[in-house]
């Protein structure tokens, strides 16, 4: 079992401990309830994860508000910190969910709330899809899978088909030629045999 809080501080959390029942009252901000407290618990933990990611279940009054949410927060690792802040990655995920999801029919989490501090402090709200199964690495997925996943990267791209230097897009990783683009193919060749 995670952290569990009735605290009255309302500063942003960056980490699961620093989580309060004030914030996420202000944030969620569910008309004519009251949060009474929370639990969360981890999702996923592992030196490859860029992020904390925590379930959070929550106890309202009137029973008004989600049963539960999923933040994120940064990594505690301190060389997954690192490439976070040299690629930008959690405004690219913010900006993503707040600017580009909604722009698409793309199934994803909806964003609740996100604060962005500097390149290596954020934290994110999002809907909890609790009810869905993720994606195995290594199990690999079925051919239907497979189609349903392309399916949605056609949601994804053809929404921005021809767009890619439209101002609002900035963040974004941009294909060959790009500092990003090198790095990330370079990162992809020297992690393929250790992690294949």
């Amino acid at each position: 079992m995670g952290a569990t809080s009735e605290d009255a501080d309302d500063r942003p959390p960056n980490r699961p401990d620093e989580l309060t029942a004030t914030w996420l009252q202000r944030v969620l901000a569910v008309p004519g309830d009251e949060l009474l407290g929370f639990e969360t618990s981890p999702l996923g933990e592992g030196v490859g994860l860029m992020g904390i990611v925590h379930r959070v279940r929550l106890r309202w009054a009137a029973g008004h508000g989600p049963a539960s949410v999923i933040v994120k927060f940064p990594t505690d690792i301190p060389a997954n910190l690192a490439v976070a802040e040299h690629f930008g990655i959690y405004r690219r995920e913010v900006l993503f969910y707040r600017d580009v999801a909604p722009l698409t029919s793309i199934a994803v989490p909806h964003l609740l709330h996100a604060e962005l501090d500097g390149p290596t402090r954020f934290v994110m709200v999002l809907e909890d899809l609790a009810d869905h199964r993720p994606g195995d690495q290594v199990a690999g997925c079925t051919v239907e899978e497979a189609a349903a996943c392309i399916d949605e990267m056609v949601k994804l791209h053809a929404p921005f088909w021809d767009r890619v230097n439209d101002p609002r897009f900035e963040f974004a990783f941009l294909h060959a030629p790009s500092l990003h683009s090198t790095g990330m193919a370079d990162a992809t060749v020297n992690g393929w045999d250790p992690m294949a």
